[in-house]
């Protein structure tokens, strides 16, 4: 079994190396709950990678400023934050391109 990178087994505060991923599209109605008004939205997980606690996030759209505003959300809650590690470094350059 190969052996873990240091941020994962060395003990620290929740989310100070964290992992970030998106899920979905999902369609949420908007409004209330006779609403018919479908809307895509995405859910952006921040992953402690020490601990393995994960805080979600709904983000409306792929944008930069989408992701932005989930970052600033995380960093409100968790104060100690160094290292991320983004694993759809593919799919954030495909949507770039478009």
């Amino acid at each position: 079994m190969g052996h873990l990178p240091q941020v994962r087994v060395k003990p620290s505060k929740p989310f100070t190396n964290s992992g970030v991923d998106y899920s979905g599209p999902f369609y949420i109605k908007q409004g209330g709950i006779s609403s018919k008004t479908l809307v895509k939205c995405y859910v952006a997980l921040f992953i402690c990678l020490a601990t393995k606690a994960i805080h979600v996030e709904l983000v409306t759209d792929l944008s930069t400023e989408a992701y932005i505003a989930s970052l600033r959300l995380l960093l409100l809650g968790e104060d100690c934050v160094r290292t991320f590690i983004v694993t759809m470094v593919q799919t954030l350059l495909v949507l770039r391109k478009n």
